[in-house]
């Protein structure tokens, strides 16, 4: 086993050498800048073998890349503001109806948790589907290097990581790093709706297959009914064919999740009805707008992670469905919008002041916002309650469900 150093926020991988030493490790990947190489040689342990670089990050990265291109497959990788990893789960759930599937796990969408997840490639692979994240300009291209995939979707760009690349502008530069570094017999997957992601189509090298809810969209989806706790209903199109497709997802937002999973699904030559298939079994994730029952009470748990344009779909979907009873919200602070955050909190609040909330209850600083633009949208001061924390917050909707 080869154990690499890495050096993160709260530890540093380069503390642990010996240790890892002392449990087996063959060889050590190691920085010269950050580990004086004295400790190996003045060690009683065996000598394991040491690679001195320079990154260790960066080597991680390279020695992924050179184990990936020992297999001869597709890889479909995905990015975007919202709507990735349900893209992701989307696109797997078609592709493993046909074929053997390696997918990212979790949150490892980043500059250690991609290679990890190239790592784990087999012969019994047919087809990876790869989520890419990112915190900088620049570590998508990395990613996008790394991995070589044959199909990038790009679902669209957000207020999303705002606190590290300050405006929106920046974020489009960044997403746009997957589809720019694409080659000439790759596909970009674009949704054509979204007003940053269309300008992109210029000086993209590979092909192109676009998606959305508009008529120039190469894949769209037309005739959409919503069936509230049921989910959507509506007609797929994917060049010039059309079928019947019910998702069980709620939201118009998880529509255009659907139109990029089944246009990255035609262009690896995937079967119409197979895609059919696929999005009718797929089932949300805990924590993304999934329903739950329990004790007489509906809950629309939205809870994984939330930005200004995902906070605003779980409204639209909380707005639609038609509970007998009264509509409560809990609303958190969401992270990663640097300046703009309270600016942010306050223009989602006057969403909810519209969206027909019986009340709302805010948790945290950043949530005190949400809570001050739905009351500048006329929603009464007698309907809000404001929390410190979960712990009180919860406490509030205890009370109140109780109450019937």
């Amino acid at each position: 086993e080869l154990f690499i150093a890495l050096k993160g926020p709260r530890y540093d991988g380069h503390d642990f050498v010996q240790e890892a030493i002392k449990k087996g490790a063959s060889g050590v990947l190691i920085s010269n800048f950050q580990f004086p190489i004295s400790k190996l040689l003045n060690t009683d342990q065996r000598s394991p073998v040491t690679i001195l670089v320079k990154d260790t990050l960066r080597a991680l990265g390279q020695i992924a890349k050179y184990y990936r291109q020992k297999f001869i497959l597709p890889i479909v990788a995905v990015t975007g503001s919202t709507g990735k990893t349900t893209t992701k789960d989307m696109i797997v759930s078609i592709l493993s109806l046909e074929l053997s599937v390696l997918k990212t796990q979790g949150n490892y969408n980043n500059e250690v948790g991609v290679p990890l997840t190239l790592f784990r490639l087999s012969k019994r692979h047919q087809v990876a589907v790869l989520e890419l994240g990112m915190s900088a300009l620049g570590e998508i291209e990395r990613l996008t290097r790394i991995s070589s995939p044959k199909i990038g979707v790009l679902t669209n760009v957000g207020e999303a990581h705002l606190q590290y690349l300050g405006n929106i502008q920046r974020v489009a530069r960044a997403k746009a790093e997957l589809i720019y570094a694409l080659g000439k017999d790759d596909i970009a997957i674009l949704n054509i709706d979204d007003p940053y992601v269309r300008d992109m189509k210029k000086g993209i090298k590979a092909g192109i297959i676009t998606y959305g809810i508009k008529k120039r969209a190469q894949v769209r989806a037309k005739g959409i009914e919503n069936l509230k706790e049921e989910g959507m209903r509506f007609t797929l199109k994917i060049e010039q064919e059309d079928f019947s497709l019910h998702l069980k997802c709620l939201g118009y937002h998880n529509i255009y999740n659907a139109l990029a999973a089944a246009s990255a699904a035609h262009a690896l030559g995937i079967k119409k009805e197979i895609i059919r298939e696929g999005l009718s079994r797929f089932q949300p994730l805990t924590g993304r707008l999934r329903i739950i029952r329990m004790r007489g009470l509906t809950i629309l748990d939205d809870t994984y992670n939330a930005s200004p344009k995902s906070f605003v779909a779980a409204l639209e979907s909380l707005r639609d469905l038609s509970p007998k009873g009264r509509k409560i919200l809990v609303a958190g602070d969401m992270l990663e919008l640097g300046e703009k955050a309270p600016l942010s909190h306050k223009e989602t609040g006057i969403y909810v002041a519209h969206s027909r909330i019986d009340k709302l209850i805010t948790c945290g600083n950043l949530a005190e916002h949400i809570a001050q633009g739905a009351i500048g949208a006329g929603m009464e001061e007698k309907k809000i309650i404001s929390c410190r924390n979960r712990d009180e917050a919860g406490d509030r909707l205890s009370s109140l469900v109780k109450k019937g």
